[in-house]
């Protein structure tokens, strides 16, 4: 089952997975994909907190289902950066609050995207951003990101005990 959500925020989380629970099966897998719309929507603290509220509910609706936490993916730049950086900070704080979570959790893992994506030394045709510099291209971004993502549940379906994608 695939549910995105373009322009999601960590507080519609429970709402929509109630929503989907009642009109289908239970999934094997979840993959959260989510906070970069958040990152200075509220103060870190309040997202960290959204963090561990959405992946505790998760694991509470469903206790059998494996967890994925996608990582907030690097962007070119965030609505409402103040200082060149503080984004990139921010995104990693709540990354490494995340990677906390999961390895408190059963059955839970992480993806960790690093700066694969970020890059705009490519032509064009090659870029992993639109123009905008906040959405993935759909012929490089988008295509690359769905690739590490289908990498990481093929490594968590032979390697159940790992808890991060790639291992080290």
């Amino acid at each position: 089952m695939w549910k995105g959500l373009s322009g999601g925020r960590m507080a519609a989380v429970d709402s929509r997975l109630y929503r989907l629970l009642r009109s289908r099966t239970r999934p094997t897998t979840v993959i959260i994909h989510l906070g970069t719309n958040d990152i200075f929507t509220s103060p870190l603290k309040d997202l960290k907190n959204r963090i561990e509220e959405n992946l505790k509910s998760i694991r509470k609706m469903l206790p059998d289902t494996r967890i994925i936490w996608s990582d907030i993916i690097t962007r070119l730049f965030y609505y409402g950066e103040k200082s060149k950086g503080s984004g990139i900070k921010c995104k990693n704080q709540a990354n490494k609050f995340a990677h906390k979570i999961i390895k408190g959790l059963t059955n839970a893992h992480y993806v960790c995207h690093g700066d694969w994506i970020s890059s705009r030394q490519l032509p064009s045709r090659y870029d992993p951003f639109r123009r905008d510099g906040i959405h993935m291209s759909d012929n490089v971004g988008n295509v690359k990101f769905r690739e590490r993502l289908g990498q990481a549940l093929v490594f968590f379906n032979r390697h159940p005990e790992a808890l991060k994608f790639p291992p080290e």
